[in-house]
């Protein structure tokens, strides 16, 4: 019962030393012309920082969440100096970082000794990635396992390291607000005066839906390479930074809300509207995180409320959220009803594996651009049909489901399970419309589990603590007047 006086306190400074130097680097060649360099150095260099923090889960974790947000920025910058690059090694980079910590094992096994439901996960990705090596190859079955099962891994890394850092959980929410922040201040910057570099990738990229490479006409997506992963950061940095204890940390919230603004995704909008929800529904348990809550959203309001003003922000945000009532006009939501109505999966019962769907597809096509059938279809529901067959996805979801079921008692025990929870119940929201089972916001999911599930130490500590609580109470029922506990065989 003594281990809450030897908790450990971790740090990341490391992994903020590392997102630093790497960062100073991106500046530094860039400034000199060279950015080119990075089209070789970015990959190795970050897995080599993350082999090397790999034993230190705070700084590792805050680095690898720092490399999914600013890693398509990089390769951005290098497609400027360079050419466009359909398979960019720079782009690889996170999703390498990410499957690092399957070489953790003892830490991500303790994880699993606490949520062994997600060994049932490894049904589906098994036969989903037998059936795209003899299907797909190689290369894309790879690679379509580490982007479906990295971010799985990393949430269980997590989750064991709590088992001996408690107070990690603290640090990460910390870091992801910080690293938020960054992405938002870029964002609003973009907004007003998109980089060169910017411009370029909106022209490559071939996504209208990103807008015109003009101020005040872009639909922003930060340093990521689009808005939806763009905004389901930001919701995770405003959950996060709502729920820290430091009140300075409030401070961060009116750029994140009005970065998510511009990013005009309105399911993410209604993403927030579900976390907030859920926050508010556990936080009213304790008056304390319901004061702390209710004073972040005003302190929100308050400084959000005049950049919101700013006539060409409030009427881009204004024209979009008119666009909530348009009905029929909605050409977006037409557009997915009708690929809803009209898609026909090939093979429901087998799939069509791993690699057969979203950004895997590059390294099948030959021409390093996605298959134009099933790589740009946004929908986890659609996407886990075609990789997995219906029977497998249905095993799949049900596993993660029934993780998120567990994970609603870890809002009741800190700040940081509340926000975890908030964060995997506003990523499930969104899975009928983009995959967040994959990518950046794969990653936060699972990281949202990994805060919110209990360790298995913490259980067995609050399974001794009731028991305790039962025994004395039994004792103080058997109590009589004279308050001495009667014998134990008097009637």
């Amino acid at each position: 019962m003594g281990t809450r006086t030897e908790r450990a306190h971790p740090s990341a400074k490391l992994g903020w030393a590392g997102l630093t130097a790497i960062g100073l680097m991106v500046v530094g060649l860039t400034a000199l012309g060279r950015a080119e360099w990075l089209h070789y150095l970015f990959l190795p260099l970050c897995l080599a920082v993350g082999m090397a923090l790999l034993v230190r889960p705070a700084s590792f974790v805050v680095f690898t969440l720092g490399v999914w947000v600013w890693a398509p920025c990089v390769r951005r910058i290098v497609d400027w100096e360079t050419s466009y690059h359909p398979l960019s090694p720079v782009l690889a980079a996170p999703v390498l970082l990410t499957g690092l910590a399957a070489l953790a094992y003892p830490i991500w096994r303790r994880g699993l000794a606490s949520a062994p439901v997600f060994a049932v996960m490894a049904l589906p990705l098994a036969w989903s990635f037998a059936v795209g090596l003899l299907d797909n190859g190689v290369a894309p079955a790879v690679y379509g396992l580490l982007a479906w099962a990295g971010p799985i891994v990393f949430g269980l890394y997590v989750l064991g390291a709590r088992e001996t850092e408690p107070d990690l959980e603290t640090v990460i929410l910390r870091g992801l607000s910080i690293l938020a922040f960054g992405a938002s201040l870029y964002a609003i910057f973009q907004f007003v005066e998109p980089a060169i570099w910017d411009r370029r990738w909106m022209l490559n990229s071939g996504m209208p839906v990103l807008g015109e490479p003009l101020p005040f006409r872009i639909r922003v997506f930060g340093p990521l390479n689009s808005p939806v992963p763009f905004a389901a950061v930001m919701v995770a940095g405003i959950v996060a930074a709502t729920l820290d204890a430091r009140p300075w940390q409030w401070l961060l919230t009116p750029t994140m809300v009005v970065a998510l603004l511009l990013s005009l995704v309105r399911s993410e909008w209604i993403a927030l509207a579900v976390a907030v929800t859920v926050i508010g529904f556990f936080a009213a348990v304790r008056l304390g995180r319901l004061m702390r809550m209710v004073a972040a959203l005003a302190l929100t309001l308050a400084l959000g409320l005049p950049l919101l003003a700013y006539e060409p922000i409030h009427r881009a945000v204004i024209s979009r959220v008119e666009s909530f009532s348009a009905g029929r006009s909605d050409v977006s939501l037409r557009e997915r009803m009708i690929l809803y109505q009209t898609i026909r999966f090939e093979e429901p019962i087998l799939g069509k594996g791993l690699g057969s769907t979203d950004n895997a597809t590059r390294l099948s096509t030959g021409s390093g651009r996605l298959d134009p059938k099933h790589g740009t279809v946004d929908s986890a529901l659609i996407q886990l049909g075609t990789s997995y067959g219906l029977p497998m996805a249905a095993l799949f979801l049900a596993a993660l489901a029934w993780q998120a079921i567990r994970a609603a008692p870890g809002a009741r025990r800190s700040s940081a399970g509340l926000a975890g929870l908030a964060i995997v119940a506003a990523s499930l929201s969104q899975l009928p419309s983009y995959n967040m089972l994959i990518s950046a916001a794969a990653v936060l999911l699972y990281v949202g589990l990994g805060l919110s599930l209990p360790p298995r130490r913490q259980a067995a500590e609050e399974e001794i603590e009731i028991t305790e609580e039962d025994e004395y109470a039994v004792q103080r029922i058997n109590l009589p007047a004279g308050g001495r506990p009667l014998p134990a065989n008097s009637a």
